[in-house]
């Protein structure tokens, strides 16, 4: 089994039902620290959302802020619905990431 398929088997941290308020935070984290960046890194970032790190704190724990959804599914090059738990399992979310790692949009 590789590196990238290992997390299947693994819950999201903190996710513990599709129905959890942070839901979309924390899947924040998981694409970020997938991608390998701090962040640091990320605020940095050109192409993400112009937030502080404070702010980036906040929506790792309590969800990302629904106007700022497709800005951050653009940066990470996945579908908007990837956010929301009732449109996207966390089984098809980790899908949706190995196809996008295979890919190479995640990196």
């Amino acid at each position: 089994m590789d590196e990238r398929s290992r997390f299947m088997d693994q819950p999201i941290p903190g996710a513990l039902y599709d129905s959890d308020p942070a839901h979309s935070g924390q899947r924040l984290r998981f694409l970020r620290i997938l991608s390998g960046m701090s962040q640091i890194d990320l605020i940095d970032s050109v192409s993400f959302p112009e937030v502080s790190l404070r702010t980036l704190i906040r929506w790792e724990k309590k969800g990302v802020p629904i106007r700022f959804v497709r800005q951050v599914a653009q940066f990470f090059q996945c579908p908007c619905e990837a956010f929301f738990p009732e449109l996207m399992g966390e089984i098809e979310f980790k899908k949706m990431v190995l196809r996008q790692g295979d890919k190479g949009s995640i990196e």
